[in-house]
This record gives C-alpha cells, sequence and structure tokens, in this order.
C-alpha cells in the first residue's frame, strides 16, 4: 500500500546518530551520523575539560533533528572541548569553551594553527558555530564590509570618470577613503570575476573581414570607364 511505502521511506532516510565513547577512560569521542548504512559525516570529540554546573546555571533549549520538538540541557562552567571533523585540505580542528561571566554563559569557538583567532557569542552553541562558519566561508564582518565599500567606491570612480592621480590625491587628504592601490586591485578583481561569468569575444579592429571581401568594389576597376574618367577630371 501507499502508506507503507511512505513509511518505509521515512525509515530508510531517517538519521542514525552513533557514538563510541569510553569516556571518562578515554576523553576522546568518535561521533557519526548515518542514511541507510552510509556515513554522511563524523566529529571526533577531546575533552580537554569537563567543568562544573554552578549553582543556578542556565539551561538552553534547540531543536532536534528533523523535528520541531526542543531538548533542554544543562550549560556547565569551565568545558574545554577540542572538535575535528573533515578530511584532507577540509580538516579542522576548533577548540570550543564555555564560562560563566556574571551568571551568563560565554561560548567561544578558537581556530587557527595555534587557536589564536576567537569566535564568542551569550546567545548558544548553534549561534557561535553558524558565526564561525560565517568567517570560514565568507570572511569577518569588517572584511565584508570593507568589501563592499571597496566595491561602491569602484563604481563611482568608474561612473564619475575620475581619473586615477585624481583621485590618488582625493585619497591622500581624506583618510576614510581607502587608497587608489587597493581600488585598482579590486577592480581588476571585478573584472577578472566578470569574464569568468561573461565570456567576452575579442575581434582584431585592424584584420581583414573576410565577408566584406565579397562586397568590396576595386577603386581601380571603377575608373577604367571613360565616362567616369573625365568626368573627375573636371573635378
Amino acid at each position: 500500500m501507499p502508506g507503507n511505502t511512505s513509511d518505509q521511506e521515512n525509515v530508510e532516510n531517517k538519521i542514525q546518530v552513533e557514538e563510541d565513547s569510553t569516556y571518562s577512560l578515554d576523553s576522546n569521542i568518535l561521533y557519526r551520523e548515518h542514511i541507510n548504512n552510509i556515513t554522511k559525516r563524523s566529529f571526533n570529540y577531546n575533552i580537554i575539560k569537563e567543568g562544573v554546573y554552578p549553582n543556578g546555571m542556565e539551561s538552553k533549549s534547540e531543536k532536534t533533528n528533523n523535528t520541531s520538538r526542543k531538548r533542554s540541557f544543562k550549560i556547565p562552567h569551565g568545558y574545554i572541548v577540542e572538535t575535528t571533523w573533515g578530511q584532507g585540505a577540509k580538516k579542522r580542528t576548533v577548540c570550543c569553551e564555555i564560562d560563566y561571566i556574571n551568571t551568563t554563559p560565554q561560548f567561544r569557538i578558537k581556530y587557527g594553527a595555534n587557536f589564536q583567532h576567537v569566535i564568542s557569542s551569550t546567545k548558544s552553541t548553534t549561534y557561535t558555530a553558524m558565526k564561525y562558519e560565517q568567517v570560514i566561508n565568507y570572511g569577518s564582518e569588517s572584511e565584508i564590509n570593507k568589501t563592499y565599500q571597496l566595491r561602491f567606491v569602484v563604481k563611482a570612480v568608474d561612473q564619475g570618470q575620475i581619473p586615477r592621480d585624481s583621485y590618488r590625491e582625493l585619497a591622500a587628504v581624506e583618510a576614510h577613503l581607502p587608497r587608489e592601490n587597493s581600488v585598482s586591485n579590486e577592480r581588476i578583481a571585478i573584472t577578472n570575476s566578470m569574464n569568468q561569468l561573461v565570456k567576452v569575444l575579442l575581434i582584431d579592429m585592424n584584420g581583414k573581414d573576410k565577408s566584406k571581401e565579397t562586397f568590396e568594389v576595386d577603386d581601380e576597376s571603377e575608373f577604367t570607364n571613360p565616362e567616369i574618367t573625365q568626368e573627375k577630371k573636371k573635378y
């Protein structure tokens, strides 16, 4: 029956979670998600410090996978875990920390070769993770704003037909304007990007157009007619 088929598809496509752990004998925990016995993603957690649960601690509620129901969990203080996922060039490792400041949990993600970069939030672990993904995929908010500013300046310079020397002099006295070389580099980047999206065909204007050869009139043959030659001499 159609109903049974639909139920069977839901069962087959359901995410199955596997957690391989002997904590606290081993601080490493392997987490996997399977669909139809195929591993879709996996994470390796190394618990550095499990933290403590202070009095008056907060509880957070977040939606579980594929459901509108929420689950609540207590938030520890002084919790530190290293998380690794991906393979090859896409392999990443971050250090996640939770600390209470004035009874408010602070969620931090440290990344980089020595965990020198930090993203923090007081909203939730999920929100902090989303901010991390934004920075990794698109750059920091300040970098994004800088790119928008450069593109706006490029557009203004092009539409206003402002020469490079004139803009360079203007940028020298207006500190808030990007330097001329930055504007030039951004223009080149935009041009290269557009060339990838829109293929431009270049035509050699000095070359001979073969389609024109058929209809081209021989100047010498035109004046072989005596009447035309005689008429030309009058001028």
